[in-house]
């Protein structure tokens, strides 16, 4: 039997990247698994779509040189036009910000007006009308070719979605094994999350998204049907009350894999465990959270760095220059290849970070509230020895 004590900040941390270290591998292979299929999908479709998009770009360029110009010019100058951007963006990309800045102000003074973006829409829509006309095959690109597309696309998200939920219940099996120091047995952690914790995890995400988004829409509805200085108000509580059932409920994911509860149970688990705790969940998490970001972006800079793709033919389009249609698309693929390999170069790196933390706390509070707990190792063949020191970690920290 292997007993856990109460930890404090510095013993949470030591005790995480203990587990980190124990499952970092298997915890690679685990995201994989489950990420695999729905991007491999997606990548089908927007490969699809891309390939789509650049036929039906050739064709309105060959009826009409200047048909990309006059479609972005219509892009830019709709009521959607203005581009959202953070700080940080305009600072990693200035030149195309300057660009999209200096465009649309170029725009707006081009078409003032709604009815000069009338016009302008009038000249967009005719050459549609043309190139349809010359192009019969066209309707079926729109209608069969895109549509296939999008469903592709729609598809892998779907399993992408799913794919990350199973993530993360086998994430959470794994570090509890490993901070119960328990045997990792890929074969009883995929039957375990295929079996039955995806599925109850998607029903408690479910539950809990649809409660949030109930009450929050209930409460703004009824204070501003009374007063719009009401719905202020209850705008402000309902912001207030979300993030507060988000702290309460944080655990709730990770008592449904490891004790094996239901999703209700397992909500009901996460605020029993968490009450009297709430400034320190707060704390813990914020501050393990920071050291999660900073660590996550030391590891990832460089390499984002390294193969970040250039932009200059996104200016160049910007600028109104859509000569070479299909260097544009060969580099919108590289563009779009280069952000993934730093998608999943950035997640495989990280993978067993937060479970690792989140599972040790949730460890932590289960002993701060039931007292000292003991794990039991299993049948013999399921053991996993492990040195000393690996449990002297788990000594009293306060």
């Amino acid at each position: 039997m292997i007993p856990s004590r109460p930890l404090d900040l510095g013993g949470i941390i030591n005790e995480a990247l203990r587990i980190i270290k124990l499952t970092y591998w298997r915890a690679a292979i685990i995201l994989l698994v489950f990420y695999l299929p729905g991007f491999v999908i997606i990548q089908i479709g927007l490969n699809d779509l891309i390939a789509d998009t650049q036929d039906i770009v050739s064709k309105y360029s060959a009826v009409s040189p200047e048909a990309p110009i006059l479609v972005r010019d219509y892009l830019f100058t709709s009521d959607n036009s203005k581009s959202f951007s953070s700080p940080l963006l305009r600072l990693q990309y200035s030149e195309l910000y300057k660009s999209i800045d200096s465009v649309q102000d170029a725009l707006n003074t081009k078409y003032p007006d709604s009815t000069s973006r009338r016009l302008l829409k009038k000249q967009v829509d005719s050459i549609t009308e043309v190139v349809r006309t010359s192009n019969p095959q066209l309707t079926s690109i729109f209608n069969g070719e895109l549509a296939v597309s999008f469903f592709i696309l729609l598809a892998g998200f779907v399993i992408l979605i799913l794919g990350y939920i199973g993530n993360i219940a086998a994430q959470y099996d794994l570090s509890s094994r490993a901070f119960e120091d328990r045997h990792f047995n890929f074969g009883k952690i995929f039957k375990l999350t295929l079996s039955r914790s995806m599925w109850m995890l998607l029903i408690q995400y479910i539950l809990i998204a649809f409660a949030m988004l109930f009450g929050f829409t209930i409460v703004i509805g009824i204070t501003y049907a009374i007063s719009p200085v009401l719905g202020i108000l209850g705008m402000l509580i309902s912001f207030i009350a979300v993030a507060y059932s988000g702290v309460r409920i944080i655990f709730s994911a990770i008592a449904l894999v490891s004790e094996e509860l239901g999703p209700f149970e397992a909500i009901k688990r996460s605020l029993i465990l968490t009450e009297g705790m709430f400034w320190r969940v707060i704390g813990i998490g914020l501050i393990c959270g920071l050291l999660l970001i900073v660590v996550k972006s030391f590891i990832q800079l460089p390499f984002s760095l390294i193969i970040s793709p250039k932009l200059t033919w996104v200016v160049e389009c910007i600028r109104g220059n859509f000569a070479n249609i299909p260097a544009i698309f060969a580099n919108l693929r590289a563009g779009i290849y280069a952000w993934e390999a730093i998608i999943i170069f950035g997640t495989l790196v990280c993978a067993s970070f937060s479970p690792a933390f989140i599972t040790t706390f949730y460890y932590d509070l289960r002993t701060r509230h039931e007292g000292t707990l003991e794990y039991s190792e299993g049948l013999p063949e399921d053991n996993l020895e492990l040195p000393e020191e690996h449990h002297d970690q788990r000594e009293p920290q306060d």
